[in-house]
Parts: structure tokens; sequence; C-alpha cells
């Protein structure tokens, strides 16, 4: 009869002693996963919170809480696109639709229109949204130190040959919304007005000459 051999204890089937800190000894995988399901869990409702908080803090009325958080709030607002603003809705929503537009003369009298880029309906929309959000900006009336900056903008975009053209000139397209009820049809073509509200005029290489309000 075969007498059977066991290998010595501490050794395993083959006889090979095992080491020590070898995988019989590690966690089971179930628990590593846990852990590091769990830390997820934690981070990422961390997460949430501070947005929810950044943009529940974005939508307080003026005074000393909103100014001393908006430091801290604005930049992950702004880089996140959850900036709240109710004023569209409430309590006095703008009445009107405004749109930018910029008028360019060139040195041979030739003259060129220019608008933000708008995209298409359904995906481009989403696309030139910092197009609308920059020209909402350019438009309003108190930030005149924008419209200097806007205007060599439009003109390093618009150059021909080389050469930037000559005058540029920012207009505020509007036209107010009709009254609910007023009956008239959705596709009606709005009537604009135009306020040309800041005027540059540069010289061929794009150096400011003279500007006007």
């Amino acid at each position: 009869m075969a007498s059977i051999i066991r290998a010595p204890s501490g050794e395993g089937r083959h006889g090979l002693k095992r080491r020590e800190g070898s995988e019989a000894d590690a966690p089971p995988a179930e628990e590593e996963t846990q852990r590091l399901s769990e830390t997820a869990r934690v981070l990422i409702s961390l997460f949430v919170i501070v947005i929810l908080a950044a943009m529940a803090l974005s939508t307080l009325p003026s005074s000393r809480l909103d100014e001393v958080t908006e430091p801290y709030r604005r930049p992950i607002t702004d880089a996140t696109g959850l900036f709240q603003s109710w004023e569209l809705f409430a309590p006095d929503p703008r009445g009107s639709t405004l749109q930018l537009e910029a008028r360019l003369t060139y040195d041979d009298g030739s003259t060129r229109t220019w608008q933000p880029p708008k995209g298409d309906r359904v995906v481009g929309v989403y696309r030139t949204f910092r197009w609308r959000k920059w020209a909402n900006n350019v438009l309003v009336e108190d930030n005149t130190h924008l419209h200097r900056a806007a205007a060599l903008f439009v003109a390093s975009r618009n150059r021909r040959g080389g050469e930037y053209p000559v005058e540029v000139t920012l207009v505020r397209l509007s036209y107010s919304a009709p009254p609910p009820g007023s009956g008239r049809p959705r596709d009606h073509e709005p009537e604009w007005n135009e306020d040309a509200y800041y005027t540059l005029r540069l010289s061929t290489d794009g150096r400011p000459v003279t500007a006007e309000r």
C-alpha cells in the first residue's frame, strides 16, 4: 500500500512554504471594494453639497452674507454654469429682447456687419451660450469698461488682408415683447430699435485712434 506523504507544517500543497503577508492573509476583495465605494459616496456627497450650497447662496438678495460668500461661490457657479439669476422671472422681468451687432468700415470704404455666433437651435445654442453671456455683458450700459475691449476684439476677428477695419460701431438692437393676450402671432417679425452706443476708430494696423459714445 502506498504511503501518503504529507507536507511539513507551514508548507503548501507542492511543498512550498507560504510567505508571510500572502494573498491568504489579504482582506477579501469584497471588503476592499466596499471601502472604495464608501469613499466614493462620501466624495460625491461632499461635491453635491458644495454645488447646492453655491447655487443657494447665489440666489440670495444683496446683503452682507452675499458679499462675504461671493469670492468662494462665484468661481464654482461660473465654472459649472449653475449660477442662478431670478430677475428673468421676478420681481421686475425685462420686457425687451437685446442683441449685439457690430458694424465695421474698412479703409477702402467697404462695410461688414458682425454678430456673435448663434449656432443651430438643437445643439448649437448650448455651444454658443458663452457668446450670449458675453454679448449681454457688453450691452449693459454700466459696463463701459468692456466697450473698448469688445470693439478691439471684434476688429481682430474681422481683419481683411491682414488689415484691421478703421471703424467699429457697437449697436444695441432691442424690441419690446408683446404683452400677454395681445393676439400677436408667434412668428411675427419684430421691429428692432437701433442704438449705436460706442464707436472706435483704428488705424489699419489695429491701433486705437479715437472713441465716441
